[in-house]
């Protein structure tokens, strides 16, 4: 070896030689190689980064790497991912890894891009329902629903699919979270017509009427379809005549009127919640409306 350099040096010292002419094919080759393992040991072709997100042994160490990578990248969503994928995978799964792994959803439902915002949505359901059946005590699952009020509001709106919607609101419904419960839904209302009858329903079997007959009555104006409309109008009349809401009833059931007074069921309904009210003038002059040609 020493022999092959001390040749070679000499060669490749002087400009009159050519190296194709002073060197072997068996020698060129022999460099070439060697060159090539230098460059593998100074660039290797995987990146840390690669190496940390394949790994699969040693999760306490990687989540070392990742977590110090992370502070240097933080918009690095596939770091992010693995980092909270790691920390899933952890055995002894503490609340220390529900906090960071919230944090994490919240940073990426964040992101312009849908496909990042849909992987969030996952990986922040998978958080709350894990925790959410690790707890058995109803007071901490309140505790739960309520600290992650504006993740479970996040994921709800950021989801279009109703079942979803109401497979979600079931577990904080059965937290005994009632003021959570329906502040969700109210802010899905403001998105989904559909909603709002879930809340009209909601104040009406929990006794609060009043609300419950604003919620029938909001829902009754932004409804188009007649048969729609006739199913609202004899909901919300019901509701006023239960709450006595005679004032506001009589100024709603005008507005319908002339569209229902050919439908036998809601010219029935209308004539008693006018009963009711003490409004016999206007029962009067409604029932004669059927007689005139």
């Amino acid at each position: 070896m020493k022999k092959f350099w001390r040749k070679h040096n000499r060669i490749l010292l002087s400009p009159y030689h050519s190296v194709t002419e002073a060197l072997s094919y068996g020698e060129i080759l022999f460099l070439v190689t060697l060159f090539a393992l230098v460059l593998w040991l100074l660039f290797p072709k995987e990146t840390l980064e690669q190496k940390v997100l394949r790994e699969h042994k040693n999760n306490d160490l990687s989540i070392v790497y990742l977590e110090n990578m992370i502070k240097f990248n933080p918009d690095n969503y596939k770091l992010l991912f693995r980092f909270a994928d790691m920390h899933f995978q952890q055995k002894h799964f503490q609340k220390g890894h529900f906090r960071v792994i919230e944090g994490i959803v919240n940073r990426l439902m964040d992101s312009d891009d849908p496909r990042i915002r849909a992987g969030a949505l996952k990986l922040g359901d998978n958080i709350f329902k894990r925790e959410y059946f690790l707890i058995q005590d109803p007071q901490q699952r309140r505790e739960l629903v309520h600290r992650n009020s504006t993740l479970l509001e996040r994921l709800l709106l950021s989801s279009g699919e109703r079942a979803y919607q109401e497979d979600l609101l079931t577990y904080v419904a059965e937290s005994g979270s009632p003021e959570a419960y329906i502040g969700l839904i109210e802010r899905l209302a403001q998105k989904d017509v559909m909603w709002q009858k879930k809340v009209a329903e909601y104040y009406v079997s929990h006794n609060d009427l009043r609300k419950g007959f604003e919620a029938y009555q909001g829902l009754l104006l932004r409804t188009e379809g007649l048969a729609e409309q006739k199913a609202l109008l004899l909901h919300t009349l019901k509701v006023a005549t239960y709450g006595s809401f005679f004032r506001e009833g009589i100024a709603l059931v005008e507005r319908y009127e002339s569209r229902f007074v050919d439908d036998d069921q809601v010219f029935e309904a209308i004539l008693r919640f006018y009963l009711a009210a003490g409004a016999q003038e206007k029962a009067r002059a409604y029932a004669l409306k059927r007689q005139e040609p």
